[in-house]
């Protein structure tokens, strides 16, 4: 095991200890092992808007979790990580359990959820379809009583080496998103649109006057990446990860694939600037951001492209079961379609990189993820019921 293997399960094994006992009195040790005073950390949670900046802001997401998350499992065995000169990076499969049951209070909450939407500025259609897809989700239980469920959870990095120890420097906590639309749409959302912002204008502030200073190829490299691929270099060495929304680890090549559809059939990702954080060490990079991914989108095409699916239901041998996950689909891609023609979405990145004496760059860690901000019984067949 190399010893950057070795100190990020140490890092991790912490971290799971910590997530077991829930205890504040453990969160000055955690933050002293995974960072520097000198290196203000980024911590990135799993919802929109939670970008973490610096040490206290850090402590104060790892307390939140303790107080009001599920518990949290970390599988250990499954750590992947890479190396470039200082900068080192990994992954790790985790999990978060989530507790589900029926109550007189919790239906109030059901029935005050609706009422907002019913009453929001939203266009009927866009209303009704929200209501109707929230309703496929609480109000499709299969069986009386508590259900408890793990949802998958990815745990990523990327740290570096100062005074021959690891630290991190990114940090970011992402739900797998496996169907076709994210939680998070800035489309007719003021609210959303307004937590968008924030987060740039977060990151713009953490970068502050060194912003100019930034590697121009560099940052060239990063704006490509999505959308641009063709002028994209990327390692296919053994270390390398390449990570997509879905959780789901490819090689250079199949990665590549992946990223095609969101620059085809009138897609883009637009990155602001201001919304990329890089830094360089030594000959190697890394960075993490936020954009926005947009596509076309019409009611017939979603709707087809599940009912074209109907085989795929027919042949579960749980055919209840199967019913409500066509009820679910076509309920999502109800919702999505009625909104607008245009789909905008918020979407995050990270990675590592390394620059070569004639300003080629090669990314050797990347990945993508969606805010994820619903947890809703069954919204994903990655859940797991306990």
């Amino acid at each position: 095991m190399h010893e950057l293997e070795i100190q990020i399960n140490k890092m991790l094994l912490e971290v799971k200890k910590c997530y077991i006992e829930r205890d504040k009195k453990n969160i000055d040790s955690l933050s002293n092992l995974l960072f520097h005073d000198e290196y203000p950390p980024i911590i990135i949670g799993t919802s929109n808007n939670e970008w973490c900046f610096g040490i206290e802001e850090s402590k104060n997401i790892f307390l939140s979790d303790w107080e009001g998350w599920g518990n949290v499992t970390i599988d250990l065995e499954s750590i992947m990580c890479g190396q470039s000169d200082s900068l080192g990076w990994f992954t790790v499969k985790a999990g978060v359990e989530y507790t589900f049951k029926d109550s007189d209070e919790k239906y109030a909450s059901y029935m005050n959820l609706v009422t907002s939407i019913a009453k929001s500025d939203k266009a009927p259609i866009a209303k009704m379809s929200e209501i109707n897809w929230f309703l496929s989700h609480l109000l499709h239980t299969r069986k009386n009583g508590e259900r408890r469920y793990i949802w998958d959870l990815t745990i990523s990095g990327i740290v570096q080496c100062i005074e021959n120890i690891y630290k991190i420097r990114i940090m970011q906590f992402s739900i797998p998103v496996k169907a076709l639309f994210p939680d998070e749409r800035l489309d007719n959302d003021y609210v959303k649109k307004q937590e968008f912002k924030q987060e740039l204008l977060k990151i713009a502030q953490y970068n502050g006057a060194k912003i100019q200073n930034e590697n121009i190829p560099i940052k060239q490299a990063v704006l490509s990446l999505l959308s641009n691929q063709s002028n994209v270099k990327l390692d296919s060495s053994g270390d390398s990860q390449f990570i997509g929304t879905d959780g789901i680890k490819r090689d250079a090549i199949e990665f590549k694939q992946y990223l095609k559809p969101f620059s085809e059939n009138g897609a883009k990702v637009d990155i602001d600037t201001q919304g990329i954080i890089i830094k360089q060490q030594e000959t190697s990079f890394y960075f993490c951001g936020i954009g926005v991914y947009t596509r076309n989108i019409n009611i017939d095409s979603e709707l087809s492209r599940v009912l074209d699916n109907i085989d795929s239901y027919c042949s579960a041998k749980n055919k209840k079961e199967a019913l409500f996950k066509l009820r679910r689909d076509l309920a999502l891609a109800l919702k999505e379609s009625s909104v607008s023609d245009k789909h905008n979405a918020p979407i995050r990145f990270e990675g590592v990189g390394k620059l070569y004496d004639n300003e080629d760059i090669l990314f050797q860690y990347v990945q993508l993820s969606y805010p994820f901000n619903w947890i809703l019984e069954q919204k994903t067949d990655e859940s797991v019921e306990l």
